[in-house]
């Protein structure tokens, strides 16, 4: 496996992990949460990469919140019908 698709594969592991934690966590606790996810990639804080790393995980706990949202709203239209 290259190096690029292990470390995807781990920052996938990453993003499950932190989905489960981010309905738990106040905000300063997930950017901590995070923060410690990257870190344990490998990825130095204060750097670039770290940077990057932190804001694709926001962006996809963002995302995964916009679909749980998503999802609830067309669940309360169909109890409608």
């Amino acid at each position: 496996m290259s190096p690029m698709g292990s470390h995807g594969a781990r920052l996938t592991g990453v993003l499950v992990a932190l989905l489960v934690m981010a309905g738990c966590s106040t905000a300063s606790n997930r950017d901590v949460d995070l923060a410690r996810s990257c870190g344990s990639l490998g990825l130095t804080p204060g750097t670039d990469a770290h940077a990057n790393c932190m804001e694709r995980l926001q962006l996809q706990q963002q995302l995964d919140l916009d679909r749980v949202r998503q999802v609830r709203e067309l669940d309360r239209g169909s109890s409608r019908l």
